[in-house]
């Protein structure tokens, strides 16, 4: 990933100014709840309307599609929180939390992993936005679909993390069948992982389209003093070990997993062989350790693509902000790996099965299939032990 510290400062400042003078300049329609700043609006009530007309079989077989991928998730992150939480129990040593918050990284502030998620914030910002829009559209057009009338939006702020809801009318929705409201309820979630879905097929089409026209040829490191390659006064991108081609970084960790510590490594590099004397490794005693630590990946374009020049520090910069850095061995995601991410941990989370997240209603729905009298207090049972479960996963690995 691109170092931009300095950048990332400025569009965290810039994103709260923006919040900051948009509630000021609107605060006659903003309303101010439990430390929450909430602004309805009916704007998008027509285009939502609209389209749902247009395409009301369609969005009826989407909603029914969500329930089934929507239980299915929800069964999966069940299934997850209870093996978490066995393992926290028999072994709490290897416990970690099931459930974290995900926060934009602040330049200067470290996070308690893996409590707390830590995102650029440029990206936190975009995927963000992205879940937020496919989630709350995905409750409207289903709802219209499926004959609910909608009373309005609305996007709300706690702190600098906005929110945002459709509003249903409640009446209309509770009145419904119990079909038509999984499917209001199930489609926000399955508009999150449609998302990931996509953008995972577009950047894997786009990523297998670079290929095409760039290609890793070396790696390029630092060198830590006091170590066999400060000692070899090891320079120049490094192509191979031993023989072995090592285009990009785990070319290299493979070629050199081969190597025993103590046991001398042909190292080319651009500037000449070196043959280096490796030593023990000062964390994992099984591997040889040279005493680099990776940068980049150097790379270049293909030969029929060579009378091009040298690519760009900006191409480069810009194909690692979407892909990852170092590019071809992506260590740290980029734009497309956290959109992916994000709206597929937060549609799992979000169908679980507690109120008031949509999977509580979900099972709440479901229950009253077979007793509508005590499916209510059912369902609150079930959000009690869902939240136990995640509970014991959090407080045990601080034990």
């Amino acid at each position: 990933m691109v170092k931009m510290i300095g950048i990332e400062s400025w569009i965290l400042i810039g994103f709260v100014l923006f919040i900051v003078l948009l509630a000021i300049k609107d605060r006659k329609n903003i309303e101010f709840k439990y430390g929450v700043l909430i602004r309805r609006t009916k704007k998008g009530k027509e285009w939502i309307y609209r389209i749902a007309r247009k395409h009301e079989k369609l969005f009826k077989v989407y909603g029914l599609i969500g329930i089934g991928i929507s239980i299915s998730a929800s069964l999966f992150g069940i299934y997850m929180l209870l093996q978490n939480a066995y393992t926290s129990i028999i072994q709490p040593q290897k416990a970690v939390p099931s459930v974290g918050l995900v926060l934009p990284q602040i330049p200067g502030i470290e996070y308690p992993f893996p409590y707390i998620l830590g995102v650029p914030i440029s990206y936190w910002i975009i995927a963000i936005l992205t879940i937020l829009f496919f989630h709350e559209t995905s409750h409207a057009l289903v709802a219209r679909a499926e004959g609910i009338r909608l009373k309005s939006f609305g996007v709300l702020l706690l702190l600098i993390f906005p929110g945002a809801f459709v509003e249903p009318d409640e009446k209309q929705l509770k009145e419904s069948g119990i079909l038509k409201r999984i499917k209001v309820y199930a489609a926000g979630s399955f508009g999150n992982f449609l998302v990931a879905a996509l953008i995972f097929l577009i950047s894997f089409s786009l990523f297998k389209l670079t290929l095409l026209f760039l290609e890793p040829v070396g790696i390029d490191y630092e060198v830590i003093p006091g170590t066999p390659a400060s000692e070899a006064n090891l320079s120049g991108t490094i192509l191979s070990v031993n023989g072995n081609r090592t285009r990009n970084i785990f070319e290299f960790i493979a070629a050199m997993e081969r190597v025993r510590p103590g046991e001398v490594v042909e190292i080319e590099t651009s500037s000449k062989v070196y043959r280096i004397k490796t030593t023990t490794h000062p964390e994992r005693p099984e591997w040889a350790y040279l005493g680099i630590r990776f940068k980049k990946n150097e790379i270049d374009f293909r030969e029929e693509f060579k009378f091009l020049g040298k690519p760009s520090s900006l191409l480069i910069s810009s194909l690692e902000w979407f892909f990852g850095s170092p590019l071809f061995s992506p260590f740290n995601p980029g734009l497309f790996s956290w959109i992916i991410m994000l709206n597929f941990l937060v549609g799992v989370f979000n169908v679980l099965p507690i109120k008031p997240l949509d999977g509580g209603f979900i099972y709440e729905a479901i229950l009253e299939k077979f007793s509508k009298k005590n499916a209510k207090n059912l369902a609150n049972l079930l959000t009690l032990f869902t939240i136990s479960i995640i509970l014991i996963t959090i407080i045990i690995p601080l034990a």
